[in-house]
């Protein structure tokens, strides 16, 4: 047996040791609990640095570095195939949150007795974490002498391969803190919540790394798999979506607490359970993902049973929790004093920052039960398109007026609610953006909800007020427009792009005649194949083309391509062609982007035309010209941006007070 499949049994050992400890809190003391969660974190530790070890120096002696690694991978893609399987993506879950775990322990100081019990749920899901590693069995023996490994899929030998993945699953990894905090403060008799503002930071946490890993998963997707798009409602990438929606309903989840009591616990518990959910998708077995190149497997794995039974135990002590317990009240005064009836006109009473927010949090929560219901029965892509855009617009309507709400009286906001939907209105029957009508509406929608949003910016920064509350109150308002800068690229781009076919041979230019949107022209340069083995007849039309012609059966090529507009030139593309035994077809992505406009160029097809006298190679591509997709890659980095001060206040915040606690002592 290798060295890493001790170390990761030791793990286990000591992580048992430490739910123990936690367990029998009364009579085991801190510091021993303490000293056992950091020992299984370092074994966890030399755990995947060993496998990390293994891919370095080509040990196919081990399974997985031989369906993951090669000799011919370049030092930062043999790291990243650490994650590439199940049991290396577990075992780098197991280490982020063990990570988390350790310094939530460090950073808690004057709450033992809550934290505590915090720490007990927290090594559960951790051990459980490493049970799944085990089963995943990441140190198996291969059982042959093999020369050399299987390597990875082109489409992972990717810079975003070597990000996307441990941002992913940090995200999963907070939102273990968040849902272990909120089961062991809710049955306090006080009705305090010491330990509210960890479950909020890392609530903030998980919420960033959530989306960046949606946003990265999306560009990775863009730039190298070929299709042409960044979002396909495909099982994974909607998988990761819900538990994101949910996390959001999080935070319009206080100010509703005097009419959904369980408002933010529910929240809390169903973002970690939808976590778990998300990886049965990805890794359970069952589901079919083409686009991510799962296929279904005769039966759920055992990491994917698992799963399923962890997902029901979480369920089952979700409502125990939430419905066992005589309910305690833990809203705060402002909180009753938003609940309380108010006297006055039916809008008034209508339009209050309670009920926005319960719309928003509502409506959030569909989304995520649609999309569920979309993964479990296989939907189309019409379903989600059809079922999610009106609660889409619902969502930018709400989030208007939940904002506005803190600044301009409910007159006001009634009449930027008429005018969004005049605007939409406008645009889908006379003033046409793009080229669906309902999308144009959800446009109009959008830029009137813009608008108001970055009126109360304003407001804000001209308002007096502590720095701590202004920046995080900015840093929220930001948040909401970055979020519709995003849906308003996702809205224009999706209708707004054209899809091309076209053969070429070094030399010859593209279009054939006439002048394409934007101007746009492509000329192959130049064509260099290697490793061609064996020949495919084939046939082919297209354009002024009609031919027999054969495809090498193995190849590689590279494409050069160049790019023009309006006689100016672009760039050069360089496309990266491959026909293997292991992999199939794979072509690289070329795209040269404008503000406006990206050219997304891909290879579908590679061949030598016997028809020709000179015998010339011809490329068969794909070209989209692909409008005000840059739209949402900006409104992405926004939302990356303005989170952060909102975290950075959150932890400068625990900080002084777990220092204060340390004084006390």
């Amino acid at each position: 047996m290798e060295v890493g499949a001790y170390l990761l049994y030791a793990a286990l050992l000591f992580g048992l040791a430490d739910v123990i400890s936690n367990f029998w809190s009364g009579k085991i003391k801190e510091k021993y609990s303490l000293y056992l969660s950091l020992i299984t974190a370092g074994l966890v530790t030399a755990t995947i640095v060993s496998l990390a070890y293994y891919f370095v120096t080509d040990s196919f002696s081990i399974k997985y570095v031989y369906e993951y690694g090669e000799k011919g991978l370049e030092l930062p893609y043999k790291l990243s195939a650490v994650w590439a399987g199940q049991a290396g993506s577990l075992l780098l879950w197991t280490f982020l949150l063990y990570t988390l775990y350790v310094i939530l322990r460090l950073s808690s100081a004057g709450k033992e007795q809550i934290s505590r019990k915090a720490f007990l749920f927290i090594s559960m899901a951790s051990v459980f974490l490493i049970f799944l590693t085990i089963l995943g069995q990441p140190f198996e023996p291969t059982g042959f002498a093999a020369a050399d490994g299987l390597g990875l899929n082109p489409a992972l030998k990717n810079f975003w391969m070597m990000i996307h993945p441990p941002v992913v699953f940090m995200g999963y990894a907070a939102a273990t803190i968040p849902f272990a905090i909120a089961l062991a403060q809710y049955d306090i008799k006080s009705g305090e919540r010491p330990l509210e503002g960890f479950e909020k930071l890392y609530m903030e946490i998980c919420w960033l790394f959530l989306s960046l890993g949606i946003v990265i998963g999306g560009l990775w997707a863009y730039e190298a798999l070929g299709w042409g798009g960044y979002w396909a409602w495909d099982p994974v990438e909607t998988a990761s979506l819900i538990p994101w929606l949910v996390c959001t309903a999080y935070f319009h989840a206080g100010v509703i607490r005097s009419i959904i009591s369980k408002s933010r616990e529910l929240a809390a518990f169903a973002t970690f359970l939808l976590v778990i959910f998300a990886t049965f998708v990805t890794r359970g077995g069952a589901i079919v993902s083409p686009l991510h190149g799962y296929a279904a497997l005769p039966s759920v794995t055992d990491v994917g049973w698992a799963l399923i039974i962890f997902m029901i135990g979480i369920t089952a002590l979700t409502f125990f929790t939430l419905f066992g317990h005589r309910e305690k009240s833990s809203s705060t005064n402002e909180e009753r004093e938003t609940g309380a009836r108010k006297k006055g006109p039916l809008l008034e009473r209508l339009l209050t920052s309670r009920n926005l927010h319960l719309v928003l949090y509502l409506v959030l929560f569909m989304l995520a039960v649609i999309c569920f219901i979309g993964i479990v029965r296989n939907q189309p892509i019409d379903y989600f398109n059809t079922y999610c855009y009106p609660l889409v617009i619902a969502f930018v309507l709400g989030t208007m007026a939940c904002t506005l709400i803190e600044r301009i009286d409910v007159k006001t906001i009634t009449y930027g609610l008429v005018a969004a939907l005049l605007l939409g209105a406008i645009f889908s029957a006379a003033l046409p953006i793009t080229r669906n009508n309902y999308i144009d509406f959800g446009v109009g929608v959008i830029l009137v909800s813009f608008i108001g949003v970055v009126y109360v910016v304003y407001r804000d920064l001209t308002s007096r007020g502590k720095f701590d509350v202004k920046l995080i109150k900015f840093s929220r308002k930001l948040i909401h427009i970055s979020i519709l800068v995003i849906l308003l690229g996702v809205l224009m781009s999706a209708t707004m792009k054209e899809d091309y076919n076209v053969y070429l041979t070094p030399g010859e230019g593209w279009p054939y005649s006439g002048t394409l949107p934007g101007d746009i022209t492509l000329t192959i340069e130049s064509i260099d194949v290697k490793n061609q083995v064996g020949w495919v007849p084939e046939s082919w039309t297209m354009g002024p083309h009609n031919f027999t012609w054969y495809s090498p059966e193995f190849y590689e090529a590279t494409i050069t391509i160049q790019v023009s507009q309006a006689g100016k030139a672009l760039g050069t593309g360089v496309l990266s062609c491959m026909n293997s035994a292991n992999w199939g077809w794979f072509s690289s992505v070329s795209i040269q982007r404008t503000l406006a406009l990206d050219v997304y160029i891909v290879a579908e097809q590679f061949g030598l035309n016997f028809t020709d006298p000179t015998h010339v190679y011809f490329v068969a591509l794909r070209v989209t010209l692909h409008n005000y997709v840059n739209i949402v890659w900006i409104g992405a980095v926004m939302l990356a941006v303005t989170i952060m001060p909102s975290i950075w206040v959150g932890a400068r915040r625990i900080r002084r007070e777990s220092l204060r606690k340390i004084e006390q002592r």
